[in-house]
Order: structure tokens, then sequence, then C-alpha cells
């Protein structure tokens, strides 16, 4: 059945790439507006359009990995489900058991995982610390941090650090940039424990962070945590195989 391919796929990809595994994960949609009697089916957002727009479809979730080279892209699970379906409990859960599933099949081996800014929630990174997944998520605008026994907003954050470190990287079309770097140690009362928070500096006008919990705010540190989340860009050609096929 689809299970057992699935796990067998998974395992040939974990004898092949090196440790730690680079994983990615992400949630999309696919569209089934003109197929009203398909089972299931549930109101998904449609990715596609700016705003809050929704439509007929179900909700995919997208794992896979991605080897050293960062060319070599191999997608573990391809999971299309909906929110209608019987036993369904929340988004949350659905992933969580979707990442058992694969760490169980590593036997304990070496991890790492990107995540986009839907990720930026306190159950799923206390989960991700619990089966020892080394992460870099996207992080959210609305939490406030500890840091230095202070609290501070993103934005706050944004001001006091400048860019430490430099690091030098290809874009998706092949020109070389450089970006400034930071990373910062913070708590939250929400965390099991503390996590750095890293930031890139591309202008005074677009200044991104993650969050990760790898605590290491030296160089190597903070751009393996933004090359890591970098990675995740791959899974968009996992999205998009699927809404071609499916």
């Amino acid at each position: 059945d689809y299970a057992k391919l699935d796990d067998a796929i998974a395992r040939r990809v974990f004898s092949v790439f090196a440790q730690p595994y680079s994983l990615f994960i992400d949630e999309s949609d696919i569209g089934k507006e003109q197929a009203a009697k398909l089972e299931s089916l549930c109101q998904v957002r449609d990715g596609s359009r700016s705003g809050d727009v929704f439509h007929t479809g179900y909700h995919m979730t997208g794992l896979g990995a991605v080897g050293g080279s960062r060319r070599n892209v191999m997608v573990l699970k391809p999971d299309i489900w909906s929110s209608t379906a019987k036993g369904f409990v929340s988004s949350n859960e659905h992933t969580q058991e979707i990442i058992k599933n694969i760490r169980y099949m590593m036997n304990d081996s070496a991890c790492e995982m990107s995540l986009d800014r839907g990720y930026d929630d306190a159950e799923m990174m206390n989960f991700l610390d619990e089966y020892d997944v080394f992460y870099c998520v996207r992080a959210k605008s609305s939490r406030k941090y500890d840091n230095g026994g202070n609290k501070y907003t993103i934005d706050e954050l944004a001001g006091r650090l400048k860019g430490k470190y430099v690091q030098s990287f290809v874009d998706s079309e092949g020109n070389h940039k450089e970006v400034k770097c930071s990373g910062t140690i913070v708590t939250h009362t929400d965390f099991s424990h503390e996590v750095i928070l890293v930031m890139e500096r591309f202008s005074d006008s677009d200044v991104r962070f993650y969050l990760t919990n790898r605590v290491d705010v030296t160089k190597k540190g903070v751009t393996d945590a933004i090359r890591l989340y970098r990675k995740r860009w791959r899974i968009e050609e996992v999205f998009r195989f699927a809404k071609q096929e499916f």
C-alpha cells in the first residue's frame, strides 16, 4: 500500500543522504473547485492569491530531505489531507504524526529541519525539542522575547542587532550576495528552554528573524541556521509537482 511505499522511499533516502539529515516541511493547498463529489472536500486558503481567499479543495503537508549540495531533493511524505475527514483533530497534531514517523525511521540519527513562520508556535517547537530535532523557523513579529532581563518585540531587537557577521550566498538566480547577520539568546514563558533569535539584514527595510534551538551565537552557529532555513525553498518544487499531478 501507499504507506509502505512511503516508508521504503524514506528509508532508502536515509541510507544514501549524509547526516545530519536536512528536512523541510510546509503546507500548501490543492484546489478542487469543480469537483464537488470528491470525498471529504474542505475549505482551504488559496496560497496563490494575496489575502484570505478560500476555495474548495484539500490541504497538503510536504516533507522532504535535501542532500548536502542542496541540488538533491527527495520527497518523503507528500501528504494530502482534509480537515473534514473522520478522526481529524488539528493541523499541528497531523504534522507531528508525520514527524514522529520520520524520526522513528532515522533510528535517532542527527536531524535538522527548516520551517516557515506558520510553524512559529510554542507547541510545535517544544515538540521538536522533545524529538531531538534541530530546527530553524521563520519568526513571527507578534511575540515579545526576554533578552538580557528585558522584554523586546522583534522590531525593537532589529534596532539593537545591527549585524555582527557577514554571510555570502548565491541566490536562486545565481547572483552572489552578502547579508549582515547576528544572533542573541532569548527566552519566552511558552518555550521549554532558551533559543537563539537569528537576524538576517538585507537592508534597513528588509530584516528577517529566525528561531533556532541550536544555541550557538558564533558566526558559524548563526550562518548555519540561516543556511538551513534557505533549504526550505526547495519544498516549492514538491508543491509544484503535486498540484500538477493531483
